[in-house]
C-alpha cells in the first residue's frame, strides 16, 4: 500500500504515534481544506492499516454508521454500517 504524502507541519506524526501505541483515543480538528483527511490517509498506510471514511451529513442516523436490518426476497437480514465491518 502506498502511503498518501503529508507533510508535517509539527510533531502531529510522533504525536499520533504515540497515541496509537497507547490506545489512546485522538481529536483532529480544524477547518475545511487544511489536510485533517489526509493525514488520518497517511497515517493509516504508515501503520498498515485499513481507511474508512464517512461522509457525515445533517441526516446522519445512528443505523447509518452502526448497520440495519433490511427487508427484501421475503427475509430480513443484517447489513452492517461501516463502524461495525
Amino acid at each position: 500500500m502506498a502511503v498518501p504524502y503529508y507533510e508535517a507541519a509539527g510533531d502531529e506524526v510522533a504525536l499520533f504515534e504515540h497515541a496509537w501505541k497507547m490506545r489512546l483515543p485522538l481529536l483532529i480538528k480544524g477547518p475545511t481544506g487544511v489536510g485533517k483527511t489526509r493525514f488520518v490517509a497517511h497515517m493509516a498506510a504508515r501503520l498498515g492499516l485499513p481507511l474508512f471514511t464517512v461522509a457525515c451529513h445533517d441526516d446522519l442516523t445512528a443505523a447509518d454508521l452502526v448497520g440495519r436490518h433490511l427487508i427484501g426476497d421475503g427475509e430480513t437480514r443484517w447489513c452492517d454500517g461501516p463502524l461495525t465491518r
